[in-house]
């Protein structure tokens, strides 16, 4: 009974995160100019990649999209719309845009554009929340034009330094070892 009891909470949880995004994609489809029927197989897509989680940490929101029947093109004019909060941010001509974002919850949305900026095909949205990083908490960063993400980079260690210890630690071992051999030995005799 109890393991019924579990799949029911899950299965209901899992529900609930459904019932979430679906009615965060309706809020999308409100904003657009001329929606495309849900229905439509071949309609384009949209798809966020990034963010990757529903909490970011600190004031640059990277957003990173892929597409299905559409190309994003800067030279033809097809883009997508960046939405934060019901409002248009930003035209985007590229894969990834990095925006500044207030801490706070936000409902963001991604909408593709034609070259005469209608709406078109099937967004896609999420809820964020962002927050302030404290002391030593790492925000996040694009690791490559492709958008993902990877905590700052520590630089390597000079290994002209390192030689330099290491090479003064062996110095001082042998010497170390020659003083030891040049020094009399003391004896254990007492003397009267």
């Amino acid at each position: 009974m109890r393991k019924s009891y579990i799949g029911w909470l899950t299965s209901t949880t899992a529900d609930t995160a459904a019932d979430t995004h679906t009615a965060i994609i309706d809020r999308c489809r409100a904003l657009m100019t001329n929606p495309a029927p849900e229905s439509e197989a071949e309609a384009s897509s949209v798809f966020m990649v990034e963010p990757a989680t529903d909490v970011i940490y600190g004031s640059t929101l990277y957003v990173t999209v892929d597409t299905a029947n559409f190309d994003i093109d800067a030279d033809s004019g097809d883009h997508w719309h960046l939405w934060i909060d019901g409002q248009l941010n930003t035209m985007v001509y590229d894969d990834s845009v990095a925006v500044q974002i207030e801490p706070g919850t936000h409902e963001i949305c991604a909408i593709l554009g034609d070259p005469e900026h209608f709406d078109l095909g099937q967004p896609d949205g999420m809820t964020i929340t962002v927050v302030q990083p404290g002391p030593g908490t790492p925000s996040t960063r694009p690791l490559s034009a492709g958008g993902s993400y990877a905590a700052p980079i520590s630089e390597a260690p000079n290994s002209g330094l390192i030689f330099l210890i290491v090479g003064a630690g062996v110095v001082a071992g042998v010497l170390g070892w020659l003083m030891g051999r040049m020094l009399p030995r003391r004896s254990g005799q007492k003397s009267t």
